[in-house]
């Protein structure tokens, strides 16, 4: 590259300007979560449409859990919501199991590998695995998931996540 190129390149480069992420808003298909010092190895959390403001709408979109495991993140959700009902999804550390029940007395239960436990017929039928989406790294840290994309395995999501470091 000649000096004359560098000379057009430099200022270019340099008034290029990143967007700053805000916590628990949305950019694309893209969930924005916090920074990785603010949830201990071990954390499950559930993030639902009243955790997220921004440029995308919820529509479409089921809730899901970060779960933060020793080699990282990925996030664990249905890929549907019909028949059932946010309020029902909770996270139970003794068994270390994603749970549902509902007020009509429909229950489930899934591990953290996304299969569930207990796959008797529900209000949809046979109960679905849990997705497996991938929880990346931003440019300046966040951590980001979209349920835009899944993986067979949490071993392929945190692999991708590797990727994003």
């Amino acid at each position: 590259m000649s000096a004359a190129d560098r000379d057009v390149l430099d200022p270019m480069v340099a008034s290029i300007r990143v967007p700053e992420l805000t916590v628990h808003a949305t950019t694309g298909r893209y969930f924005v979560l916090d920074t990785p010092d603010t949830c201990q190895v071990g954390t499950v959390q559930l993030f639902g449409p009243d955790d997220f403001t921004g440029q995308t709408t919820w529509e479409g979109c089921a809730p899901f859990f970060l779960v933060h495991v020793e080699a990282g993140f990925y996030a664990l959700g249905l890929e549907d919501l019909e028949g059932y009902q946010l309020s029902g999804f909770s996270y139970d550390s003794d068994k270390r199991e994603i749970v549902y029940r509902d007020n009509s007395g429909s229950e489930a239960e899934w591990n953290l590998q996304g299969p569930p436990v207990n796959p008797p017929l529900g209000p949809v039928g046979t109960r679905p695995p849990l997705a497996i989406h991938p929880v990346i790294r931003a440019w300046d840290g966040h951590r980001m998931t979209t349920p835009a994309a899944s993986f067979s395995s949490v071993k392929h999501a945190l692999r991708s996540q590797a990727g994003s470091e």
